[in-house]
Protein backbone atom coordinates (compact mmCIF):
# COMPACT_ATOMS: atom_id res chain seq x y z
CA UNK A 1 0.00 0.00 0.00
CA UNK A 2 1.04 3.61 -0.11
CA UNK A 3 2.73 6.11 2.17
CA UNK A 4 3.07 9.80 1.27
CA UNK A 5 5.72 11.93 2.94
CA UNK A 6 6.02 15.71 2.90
CA UNK A 7 9.36 17.06 4.09
CA UNK A 8 9.06 20.84 4.17
CA UNK A 9 12.44 21.17 2.49
CA UNK A 10 11.27 24.18 0.55
CA UNK A 11 11.46 26.09 3.82
CA UNK A 12 14.96 24.80 4.50
CA UNK A 13 16.05 25.95 1.03
CA UNK A 14 14.66 29.40 1.75
CA UNK A 15 16.18 29.80 5.20
CA UNK A 16 19.43 27.79 5.07
CA UNK A 17 20.21 27.43 1.38
CA UNK A 18 19.86 24.74 -1.28
CA UNK A 19 22.89 22.75 -0.12
CA UNK A 20 21.27 22.24 3.29
CA UNK A 21 17.99 21.30 1.64
CA UNK A 22 19.71 18.77 -0.62
CA UNK A 23 21.45 17.14 2.34
CA UNK A 24 18.11 16.79 4.12
CA UNK A 25 16.48 15.25 1.04
CA UNK A 26 19.29 12.72 0.72
CA UNK A 27 18.96 11.84 4.42
CA UNK A 28 15.18 11.46 4.16
CA UNK A 29 15.45 9.28 1.06
CA UNK A 30 17.92 7.01 2.85
CA UNK A 31 15.60 6.63 5.84
CA UNK A 32 12.64 5.82 3.61
CA UNK A 33 14.57 3.21 1.61
CA UNK A 34 15.88 1.63 4.81
CA UNK A 35 12.29 0.78 5.73
CA UNK A 36 10.36 0.47 2.46
CA UNK A 37 13.10 -0.43 0.02
CA UNK A 38 13.36 0.39 -3.67
CA UNK A 39 9.65 1.07 -4.32
CA UNK A 40 10.12 4.62 -3.08
CA UNK A 41 9.91 7.67 -5.29
CA UNK A 42 10.41 11.41 -5.09
CA UNK A 43 7.24 12.91 -6.59
CA UNK A 44 7.76 16.61 -5.96
CA UNK A 45 10.32 19.09 -4.79
CA UNK A 46 9.97 17.88 -1.20
CA UNK A 47 7.55 14.93 -1.29
CA UNK A 48 8.05 11.17 -1.51
CA UNK A 49 5.79 8.18 -2.10
CA UNK A 50 6.53 4.57 -1.14
CA UNK A 51 4.60 1.52 -2.26
CA UNK A 52 4.48 -1.58 -0.05
CA UNK A 53 3.41 -4.50 -2.21
CA UNK A 54 2.04 -7.86 -1.02
CA UNK A 55 2.19 -6.85 2.65
CA UNK A 56 -0.47 -7.52 5.27
CA UNK A 57 -1.90 -4.71 7.36
CA UNK A 58 0.00 -5.51 10.57
CA UNK A 59 3.36 -5.54 8.81
CA UNK A 60 2.54 -2.35 6.92
CA UNK A 61 1.54 -0.49 10.08
CA UNK A 62 4.68 -1.73 11.84
CA UNK A 63 6.85 -0.36 9.03
CA UNK A 64 5.04 2.98 9.08
CA UNK A 65 5.59 3.20 12.84
CA UNK A 66 9.27 2.33 12.39
CA UNK A 67 9.71 5.05 9.77
CA UNK A 68 7.97 7.63 11.96
CA UNK A 69 10.29 6.67 14.82
CA UNK A 70 13.31 7.23 12.59
CA UNK A 71 12.01 10.64 11.54
CA UNK A 72 11.28 11.60 15.16
CA UNK A 73 14.90 10.94 16.07
CA UNK A 74 16.10 13.53 13.57
CA UNK A 75 16.74 17.08 14.79
CA UNK A 76 17.43 18.93 11.53
CA UNK A 77 14.00 18.55 9.95
CA UNK A 78 10.45 17.40 10.50
CA UNK A 79 8.11 15.60 8.13
CA UNK A 80 4.41 14.80 7.76
CA UNK A 81 3.44 11.23 6.94
CA UNK A 82 0.19 9.88 5.52
CA UNK A 83 -0.36 6.17 5.00
CA UNK A 84 -3.07 3.94 3.59
CA UNK A 85 -3.47 0.15 3.60
CA UNK A 86 -6.04 -1.66 1.50
CA UNK A 87 -6.69 -5.20 0.37
CA UNK A 88 -8.18 -3.86 -2.86
CA UNK A 89 -5.75 -2.01 -5.08
CA UNK A 90 -7.35 -1.77 -8.50
CA UNK A 91 -6.66 1.97 -8.73
CA UNK A 92 -3.17 2.77 -7.46
CA UNK A 93 -3.51 6.47 -8.32
CA UNK A 94 -6.59 6.74 -6.10
CA UNK A 95 -4.79 4.99 -3.22
CA UNK A 96 -1.80 7.31 -3.47
CA UNK A 97 -4.14 10.32 -3.57
CA UNK A 98 -5.91 9.09 -0.43
CA UNK A 99 -2.58 8.66 1.36
CA UNK A 100 -1.79 12.24 0.35
CA UNK A 101 -5.08 13.41 1.91
CA UNK A 102 -4.14 11.74 5.20
CA UNK A 103 -0.70 13.36 5.06
CA UNK A 104 -2.24 16.81 4.50
CA UNK A 105 -4.52 16.28 7.49
CA UNK A 106 -1.56 15.30 9.65
CA UNK A 107 0.39 18.30 8.42
CA UNK A 108 -2.41 20.73 9.22
CA UNK A 109 -2.43 19.69 12.85
CA UNK A 110 1.27 20.50 13.15
CA UNK A 111 0.93 24.26 12.90
CA UNK A 112 0.35 24.64 16.61
CA UNK A 113 3.94 23.48 17.15
CA UNK A 114 5.67 25.89 14.81
CA UNK A 115 9.44 25.93 14.34
CA UNK A 116 11.79 28.30 12.57
CA UNK A 117 10.34 27.06 9.28
CA UNK A 118 7.94 29.99 9.32
CA UNK A 119 5.89 30.03 6.14
CA UNK A 120 2.71 31.47 4.76
CA UNK A 121 0.58 28.62 6.06
CA UNK A 122 2.02 28.95 9.54
CA UNK A 123 1.35 32.68 9.48
CA UNK A 124 -2.26 31.98 8.44
CA UNK A 125 -2.61 29.52 11.31
CA UNK A 126 -1.32 32.09 13.80
CA UNK A 127 -3.75 34.67 12.45
CA UNK A 128 -6.69 32.25 12.67
CA UNK A 129 -5.85 31.25 16.25
CA UNK A 130 -5.61 34.92 17.20
CA UNK A 131 -9.03 35.61 15.67
CA UNK A 132 -10.54 32.69 17.57
CA UNK A 133 -9.03 34.01 20.82
CA UNK A 134 -10.40 37.49 20.08
CA UNK A 135 -13.94 36.15 19.74
CA UNK A 136 -14.21 36.75 16.00
CA UNK A 137 -16.02 33.43 15.55
CA UNK A 138 -19.44 32.71 17.03
CA UNK A 139 -21.50 29.52 17.17
CA UNK A 140 -25.16 29.88 16.20
CA UNK A 141 -27.72 27.14 16.83
CA UNK A 142 -30.57 25.94 14.63
CA UNK A 143 -33.15 23.66 16.27
CA UNK A 144 -34.02 20.20 14.99
CA UNK A 145 -37.75 19.65 15.35
CA UNK A 146 -39.76 16.42 15.68
CA UNK A 147 -42.15 16.75 12.74
CA UNK A 148 -44.88 14.73 14.47
CA UNK A 149 -44.87 16.45 17.88
CA UNK A 150 -43.46 19.87 16.98
CA UNK A 151 -41.03 19.65 19.91
CA UNK A 152 -37.31 20.31 19.76
CA UNK A 153 -35.10 17.19 19.64
CA UNK A 154 -31.69 18.76 19.21
CA UNK A 155 -29.76 21.49 17.43
CA UNK A 156 -27.07 21.98 14.83
CA UNK A 157 -24.08 24.19 15.65
CA UNK A 158 -23.22 26.56 12.81
CA UNK A 159 -20.17 28.81 12.88
CA UNK A 160 -20.23 32.49 11.89
CA UNK A 161 -17.38 34.98 11.57
CA UNK A 162 -17.50 38.62 12.62
CA UNK A 163 -15.56 41.08 10.44
CA UNK A 164 -13.81 44.28 11.56
CA UNK A 165 -17.04 46.28 11.25
CA UNK A 166 -19.02 43.78 13.30
CA UNK A 167 -20.83 42.35 10.27
CA UNK A 168 -21.66 38.64 10.39
CA UNK A 169 -20.02 36.61 7.59
CA UNK A 170 -21.77 33.46 6.40
CA UNK A 171 -19.71 30.23 6.46
CA UNK A 172 -19.79 29.85 2.65
CA UNK A 173 -17.61 32.95 2.49
CA UNK A 174 -14.79 31.68 4.73
CA UNK A 175 -15.01 27.91 5.31
CA UNK A 176 -13.81 26.92 1.79
CA UNK A 177 -10.68 29.02 2.24
CA UNK A 178 -9.78 27.32 5.52
CA UNK A 179 -10.43 23.92 3.94
CA UNK A 180 -8.15 24.74 1.04
CA UNK A 181 -5.40 25.96 3.38
CA UNK A 182 -5.64 22.91 5.63
CA UNK A 183 -6.67 25.00 8.65
CA UNK A 184 -10.30 23.93 9.00
CA UNK A 185 -9.43 21.70 11.96
CA UNK A 186 -9.06 24.80 14.17
CA UNK A 187 -12.61 25.83 13.34
CA UNK A 188 -13.94 22.30 13.93
CA UNK A 189 -12.27 22.06 17.34
CA UNK A 190 -13.43 25.56 18.32
CA UNK A 191 -17.05 24.61 17.53
CA UNK A 192 -16.83 21.36 19.51
CA UNK A 193 -15.36 23.16 22.53
CA UNK A 194 -18.03 25.84 22.33
CA UNK A 195 -20.85 23.29 22.10
CA UNK A 196 -19.52 21.37 25.10
CA UNK A 197 -19.20 24.61 27.05
CA UNK A 198 -22.79 25.51 26.17
CA UNK A 199 -24.13 22.13 27.30
CA UNK A 200 -22.23 22.38 30.57
CA UNK A 201 -23.57 25.90 31.16
CA UNK A 202 -27.16 24.92 30.38
CA UNK A 203 -27.03 21.97 32.72
CA UNK A 204 -25.61 24.07 35.55
CA UNK A 205 -28.30 26.72 35.01
CA UNK A 206 -31.06 24.12 35.15
CA UNK A 207 -31.91 24.28 31.46
CA UNK A 208 -32.81 21.54 29.02
CA UNK A 209 -29.98 19.48 27.57
CA UNK A 210 -30.29 17.69 24.24
CA UNK A 211 -28.09 16.33 21.47
CA UNK A 212 -26.04 18.85 19.51
CA UNK A 213 -24.65 18.35 16.00
CA UNK A 214 -21.25 19.58 14.87
CA UNK A 215 -19.90 19.55 11.32
CA UNK A 216 -16.51 17.86 11.05
CA UNK A 217 -14.40 18.10 7.92
CA UNK A 218 -12.68 15.15 6.33
CA UNK A 219 -9.30 16.74 7.09
CA UNK A 220 -10.12 16.92 10.80
CA UNK A 221 -11.57 13.45 11.20
CA UNK A 222 -8.74 11.55 9.51
CA UNK A 223 -6.02 13.40 11.40
CA UNK A 224 -4.18 11.41 14.03
CA UNK A 225 -5.64 11.59 17.58
CA UNK A 226 -8.76 13.53 16.54
CA UNK A 227 -11.10 11.04 18.20
CA UNK A 228 -9.00 10.91 21.36
CA UNK A 229 -8.81 14.71 21.49
CA UNK A 230 -12.57 15.02 20.94
CA UNK A 231 -13.26 12.64 23.81
CA UNK A 232 -10.84 14.66 25.97
CA UNK A 233 -12.73 17.88 25.17
CA UNK A 234 -16.03 16.27 26.17
CA UNK A 235 -14.45 14.99 29.38
CA UNK A 236 -13.04 18.44 30.22
CA UNK A 237 -16.55 19.90 30.21
CA UNK A 238 -18.21 16.85 31.75
CA UNK A 239 -20.24 16.12 28.63
CA UNK A 240 -21.10 12.57 27.59
CA UNK A 241 -20.06 12.03 23.93
CA UNK A 242 -23.54 10.59 23.33
CA UNK A 243 -24.77 14.21 23.37
CA UNK A 244 -22.57 15.05 20.37
CA UNK A 245 -23.64 14.17 16.84
CA UNK A 246 -20.92 14.36 14.18
CA UNK A 247 -22.15 15.38 10.73
CA UNK A 248 -20.14 14.32 7.69
CA UNK A 249 -20.79 14.94 4.00
CA UNK A 250 -20.51 12.87 0.84
CA UNK A 251 -16.90 14.05 0.42
CA UNK A 252 -16.01 11.33 2.92
CA UNK A 253 -16.95 8.86 0.21
CA UNK A 254 -13.66 9.76 -1.50
CA UNK A 255 -11.78 8.03 1.31
CA UNK A 256 -10.74 4.41 1.13
CA UNK A 257 -13.61 2.20 2.27
CA UNK A 258 -11.65 0.48 5.05
CA UNK A 259 -10.44 3.82 6.43
CA UNK A 260 -13.92 5.33 6.39
CA UNK A 261 -15.56 2.32 8.03
CA UNK A 262 -12.85 2.21 10.69
CA UNK A 263 -13.15 5.95 11.44
CA UNK A 264 -16.91 5.81 11.93
CA UNK A 265 -16.68 2.59 13.93
CA UNK A 266 -14.20 4.22 16.31
CA UNK A 267 -16.36 7.33 16.60
CA UNK A 268 -19.32 5.14 17.56
CA UNK A 269 -17.18 3.20 20.05
CA UNK A 270 -16.16 6.52 21.64
CA UNK A 271 -19.85 7.30 22.16
CA UNK A 272 -20.52 9.81 19.37
CA UNK A 273 -23.41 9.48 16.95
CA UNK A 274 -22.89 10.02 13.23
CA UNK A 275 -25.11 11.78 10.69
CA UNK A 276 -24.81 11.81 6.92
CA UNK A 277 -25.29 15.40 5.80
CA UNK A 278 -26.51 16.58 2.38
CA UNK A 279 -28.04 13.24 1.38
CA UNK A 280 -29.24 13.35 -2.21
CA UNK A 281 -26.45 15.46 -3.66
CA UNK A 282 -24.19 12.61 -4.80
CA UNK A 283 -24.42 9.00 -5.91
CA UNK A 284 -21.68 8.18 -3.40
CA UNK A 285 -24.26 8.66 -0.64
CA UNK A 286 -25.87 5.32 -1.46
CA UNK A 287 -22.54 3.52 -1.38
CA UNK A 288 -21.77 5.09 1.99
CA UNK A 289 -25.12 3.93 3.39
CA UNK A 290 -24.39 0.38 2.27
CA UNK A 291 -21.08 0.31 4.13
CA UNK A 292 -21.54 2.38 7.27
CA UNK A 293 -24.17 2.73 10.00
CA UNK A 294 -25.48 6.27 10.31
CA UNK A 295 -27.65 7.35 13.23
CA UNK A 296 -29.33 10.05 11.12
CA UNK A 297 -29.61 10.76 7.39
CA UNK A 298 -30.15 14.44 6.58
CA UNK A 299 -31.90 15.11 3.28
CA UNK A 300 -30.42 18.05 1.41
CA UNK A 301 -32.39 21.27 1.06
CA UNK A 302 -32.49 20.80 -2.72
CA UNK A 303 -34.87 17.86 -2.19
CA UNK A 304 -37.02 19.77 0.29
CA UNK A 305 -37.30 22.68 -2.16
CA UNK A 306 -39.11 20.51 -4.72
CA UNK A 307 -40.98 18.19 -2.36
CA UNK A 308 -44.38 19.89 -2.83
CA UNK A 309 -44.61 20.15 -6.63
CA UNK A 310 -42.41 17.33 -7.91
CA UNK A 311 -43.99 13.83 -7.65
CA UNK A 312 -40.65 12.17 -8.47
CA UNK A 313 -39.01 13.92 -5.52
CA UNK A 314 -41.80 12.61 -3.30
CA UNK A 315 -41.28 9.06 -4.59
CA UNK A 316 -37.52 9.26 -4.00
CA UNK A 317 -38.01 10.79 -0.56
CA UNK A 318 -40.56 8.16 0.48
CA UNK A 319 -38.28 5.34 -0.70
CA UNK A 320 -35.29 6.78 1.16
CA UNK A 321 -37.31 7.20 4.37
CA UNK A 322 -38.51 3.60 4.07
CA UNK A 323 -34.94 2.43 3.49
CA UNK A 324 -33.72 4.18 6.64
CA UNK A 325 -36.54 2.61 8.64
CA UNK A 326 -35.51 -0.80 7.32
CA UNK A 327 -32.02 -0.16 8.67
CA UNK A 328 -33.62 -0.34 12.11
CA UNK A 329 -32.56 2.75 13.98
CA UNK A 330 -31.59 5.36 11.39
CA UNK A 331 -33.52 8.62 11.77
CA UNK A 332 -34.43 10.87 8.83
CA UNK A 333 -34.24 14.67 8.84
CA UNK A 334 -35.28 17.16 6.15
CA UNK A 335 -33.16 20.30 5.84
CA UNK A 336 -34.39 23.67 4.65
CA UNK A 337 -38.09 23.52 5.57
CA UNK A 338 -39.47 26.98 4.80
CA UNK A 339 -43.26 26.70 4.71
CA UNK A 340 -46.22 24.72 5.99
CA UNK A 341 -46.84 23.01 2.65
CA UNK A 342 -43.43 21.39 2.77
CA UNK A 343 -43.98 20.38 6.38
CA UNK A 344 -47.28 18.64 5.63
CA UNK A 345 -45.84 16.66 2.70
CA UNK A 346 -42.82 15.59 4.78
CA UNK A 347 -45.09 14.49 7.63
CA UNK A 348 -47.15 12.45 5.17
CA UNK A 349 -44.01 10.80 3.78
CA UNK A 350 -42.95 9.76 7.28
CA UNK A 351 -39.90 11.97 7.76
CA UNK A 352 -39.17 12.16 11.47
CA UNK A 353 -37.15 15.34 11.99
CA UNK A 354 -36.72 18.69 10.30
CA UNK A 355 -34.93 22.01 10.47
CA UNK A 356 -35.24 25.23 8.53
CA UNK A 357 -36.46 28.82 8.60
CA UNK A 358 -40.07 27.67 9.05
CA UNK A 359 -39.12 26.76 12.63
CA UNK A 360 -36.20 29.12 13.27
CA UNK A 361 -33.17 30.67 11.68
CA UNK A 362 -29.79 29.89 13.27
CA UNK A 363 -29.86 31.76 16.59
CA UNK A 364 -27.14 33.21 18.83
CA UNK A 365 -26.64 31.38 22.11
CA UNK A 366 -28.56 33.77 24.37
CA UNK A 367 -31.59 33.82 22.08
CA UNK A 368 -31.54 30.04 21.75
CA UNK A 369 -31.40 29.75 25.53
CA UNK A 370 -34.48 31.90 26.03
CA UNK A 371 -36.48 30.16 23.30
CA UNK A 372 -35.59 26.50 23.70
CA UNK A 373 -33.37 25.74 26.68
CA UNK A 374 -34.69 27.78 29.61
CA UNK A 375 -37.34 25.91 31.60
Amino acid sequence: MSIWISTGCANINATKGYHSGDRVLIRIAALIKSVFGVNSFRVGSDEFVSLALNMDKADFEAKVAALKAKFSAETDFRVSVGSLWSDNCRDIYKKVSQANAVMEATKSFGYKNLTADYNHKAESAHRLLAEIAEGRFKVYLQPKINLQTGLIEGAEALVRKIDDQGVIIAPDNFIPGYEENGLINYIDIFVLKTVCRMLKDWRERGGRVFKMSVNVSRVTLIAEDTIKNSVAICKKYGIDPCLIDVEITESFGLLEKELLVDLIKRMHEAGFSISMDDFGTSFSNLELLSQVHFDTVKFDKSLTDSIVDNPKTQILFKAAVSMCREFGDTLTLAEGIENEEQLKVLQKLGCQLGQGYYFARPLPEDEFWERYVKK
